[in-house]
C-alpha cells in the first residue's frame, strides 16, 4: 500500500508542479521533495510499527501505529523552519472569521460522511457489524489527531510555502498544494480498503468519499486556521459512521 500511494502522490505533485508554471523553481521542487519524503515516512512508520496484539494485548486496532505515528509527526513539526510551522495549525487557536459558515460546513461534512456511510453498504450488499467499544474508542481519538496532522497540517503547510495560495474560493486562499492532497486522502483510505480485500467498487466508493471529505476538512482548516476543528469533526464522523452503519 504505502509505495502506490506514495508514488501516486508523487506524481500527482509533479503534474502540479508543471501545470502551475513552477518547473524552472528549484524552492518548489525541493519542498514538494520534502512533502514527499515525510509521507513516505509516516506510512512506513504507520504500517511498520509491531500492532500491541502483537506484543501481549488483544486489540483490534493499531492503537500503537497510530501513537508512533503522532509522534514522529511531532517530531518533524518541531524540526521544521518556522515559516512552515505557522502554517500547520498544530500550536494555533482556531480563529474563524464567522463561526457561523465554519459551523455549518462542519455539520454538512457530518451528514454527508454519514450518510455515505449508511448508503454503501447498500448499494455493495455488505453487512455492517455493530462497533466494539474500542472501537469506538479508537475512533474518537487517534485517527483525526494523527491524519489531520499530517494531511491538513504539516504537508499543506509545506505545499503552501512551495506553491503559494493564489486562488480564493468559497471564503478561503488555497493554491495548487492542496489539490494533490485531497487526492492523496482519498486515493490512500481506497488503497486501505482494497488491500483489506473488499471488492473494487467499495475501495472506489471509499476513495470518493474520502477525498471529497478531505476537500471539506481542508476547508474548516484553512477557515479556522487551527487543525483542531478539523480534528473533531474527522473524529467524531468516524464515530458516528461506525454507528450508523452498525
Amino acid at each position: 500500500m504505502t509505495p502506490f500511494v506514495s508514488l501516486g502522490f508523487g506524481l500527482i505533485l509533479v503534474l502540479a508542479i508543471c501545470v502551475s508554471g513552477q518547473w524552472r523553481n528549484l524552492r518548489v521542487w525541493l519542498l514538494s521533495l520534502l512533502a514527499f519524503a515525510i509521507l513516505s515516512i509516516y506510512f512506513t512508520v504507520l504500517l511498520h510499527t509491531p500492532t500491541w496484539s502483537a506484543l501481549f494485548l488483544k486489540l483490534e486496532w493499531n492503537w500503537l501505529g497510530k501513537i508512533t505515528s503522532i509522534t514522529t509527526l511531532c517530531l518533524i513539526y518541531l524540526a521544521l523552519p518556522q515559516q512552515i510551522k505557522n502554517n500547520v495549525g498544530l500550536s494555533q487557536w482556531p480563529h474563524p472569521q464567522k463561526w457561523r459558515s465554519t459551523l455549518l460546513v462542519s455539520i454538512f461534512t457530518l451528514l454527508f460522511f454519514v450518510s455515505c456511510s449508511a448508503l454503501i453498504p447498500l448499494i455493495i450488499s455488505h453487512q455492517c457489524a455493530k462497533p466494539s467499544l474500542e472501537t469506538i474508542l479508537f475512533e474518537a481519538t487517534l485517527p483525526g489527531i494523527d491524519e489531520e496532522l499530517l494531511f491538513r497540517g504539516i504537508l499543506l503547510a509545506i505545499l503552501t510555502v512551495a506553491f503559494g495560495k493564489p486562488w480564493k474560493i468559497a471564503g478561503i486562499t488555497i493554491g495548487w498544494g492542496a489539490i494533490p492532497l485531497v487526492i492523496v486522502f482519498g486515493l490512500a483510505h481506497g488503497v486501505e480498503v482494497a488491500h483489506s480485500g473488499a471488492p473494487f467498487l467499495l475501495s472506489a466508493l471509499v476513495s470518493v468519499i474520502t477525498g471529497i471529505m478531505g476537500a471539506l476538512l481542508l476547508w474548516i482548516k484553512e477557515r479556522t486556521g487551527s487543525i483542531w476543528v478539523a480534528v473533531i469533526v474527522h473524529n467524531l464522523a468516524n464515530v458516528l459512521s461506525h454507528w450508523v452503519c452498525g
